[in-house]
């Protein structure tokens, strides 16, 4: 219930001072009648659906309001009922829709067109108060010409040092790749022998394995291969042609490891610049694994390949009555690690390429950055040239300004 006005009360049918409802008031607003509670929502439920009683409440609650609040409030209401507003029709036949289109003007009126509507009025005003008098001539336009003039200097002195950096990241990007780049097709070249080290000691495993198998068959030999003295000489040659292969295939792989491994570059001496260390560390060092290391490689080699020995032979008489079987199992065994290196190597100069090519795109990156900054600080040299040519033609328009004065 709400204390209205005299003039919302009379149109509601009540004397002034008396309380009145919303609803009553609604009812009133579209023509009917005050009625009681109980019987209020019965006789206007054919004339009224729910939507259009609660369009209906929400218009009416707006302009009550509106009217209750004093002036200045009403102003300040209307944020809040901006969003009931749009679905108030407008009618002069009553004093409440008088009010309804009396919110609509204000709310017009404090939107953000009226802001910068009052705003350009002011600047307008300040800027005409100032133009008559003799400071804008003589102080205020060549300080704003001085001002646009150093801060067009900065702006090119702050791009030339970005476009340095820039320049600087991009050529140590540059840099880096190729060296990577170089490193990798140093470890090509020596991994280039991989694949034929692993083909031919499979090779010769075949073979020593054929001529065991041959030797087992039942019947006479009848050729010169197949006698035992040329077969036995046959499968020994094989096998340790097998564990030679074995042998060169794990020092490739090592060789190949080891120029893939980055270099460190010695600084020991700190008058000299990086550049410098940098080519001397290019030409001393020579990015080979030492002699110690491949003995170590080949030794462990040979004695991979004896590992499956002790599961067929016993004693030493054994092994030195079965010559032949151990040939086989050595050659086997030797072209197994032959290719359990291949199949390592491989699998670490595929990471190795797939790191250099994120090291190629980030150089590209730089590059790209690089452009970027240079088409960019092109145009701060033309901006500078024109805040001169402004305060030049400011100081210029001040002087005869003094000379006419």
């Amino acid at each position: 219930v709400l204390d209205v006005q005299p003039w919302c009360t009379e149109k509601a049918g009540r004397q002034p001072g008396q309380p009145i409802s919303l609803t009553d008031a609604v009812f009133r607003q579209l023509g009917g009648e005050s009625m009681d509670k109980g019987s209020r929502m019965t006789d206007w439920e054919g004339e009224l659906s729910h939507a259009q009683l609660r369009y209906a409440a929400a218009d009416a609650w707006a302009a009550l309001r509106l009217f209750a609040l004093s002036p200045v409030g009403a102003i300040v209401a209307i944020a809040s009922e901006s969003g009931e507003v749009g679905r108030l029709e407008i009618d002069s036949a009553s004093l409440l829709d008088k009010g309804v289109s009396n919110l609509a003007r204000a709310h017009v009126l404090v939107s953000t067109r009226f802001q910068r509507t009052v705003f350009s009025v002011v600047s307008a005003v300040i800027l005409a108060a100032l133009s008559g008098t003799a400071v804008v001539g003589s102080v205020a336009l060549p300080t704003l010409a001085s001002v646009l003039f150093v801060y067009a200097s900065v702006a090119e002195s702050s791009g030339t040092k970005s476009k340095g950096l820039a320049r600087y990241n991009s050529a140590q990007a540059l840099e880096l790749a190729a060296e990577q780049e170089k490193t990798l097709a140093d470890a090509e070249s020596a991994k280039a022998f991989l694949p034929f080290g692993v083909g031919l000691t499979a090779i010769f495993a075949a073979a020593c394995v054929t001529l065991r198998i041959f030797d087992e068959a039942e019947g006479e030999a009848s050729s010169l291969l197949l006698s035992p003295f040329f077969s036995t000489l046959m499968r020994r040659f094989f096998g340790l042609s097998s564990v030679i292969g074995a042998m060169i295939t794990a020092d490739k792989a090592l060789l190949m490891g080891t120029k893939l491994t980055p270099r460190s570059r010695p600084e020991e001496n700190q008058n000299i610049t990086e550049w410098e260390a940098a080519a001397l560390s290019l030409d001393s060092e020579l990015n080979e694994p030492q002699l110690e290391t491949r003995i170590a490689v080949a030794l462990s080699t040979v004695l991979a390949s004896l590992i499956p020995v002790p599961l067929f032979f016993h004693s030493l008489e054994e092994v030195t009555a079965g010559l032949d079987t151990l040939a086989v199992i050595v050659s086997s065994t030797a072209a197994a690690q032959a290719a359990v290196v291949f199949l390592a190597s491989e699998r670490e100069f595929v990471d190795a390429e797939r790191r250099i090519a994120v090291q190629s795109k980030q150089a590209a990156l730089s590059e790209l950055f690089y452009a970027q900054a240079q088409a960019e600080s092109a145009v701060l040299a033309p901006s500078t040239t024109m805040s001169g040519a402004a305060l030049a033609a400011a100081s210029v328009a001040v002087e005869f300004s003094q000379l006419g004065g």
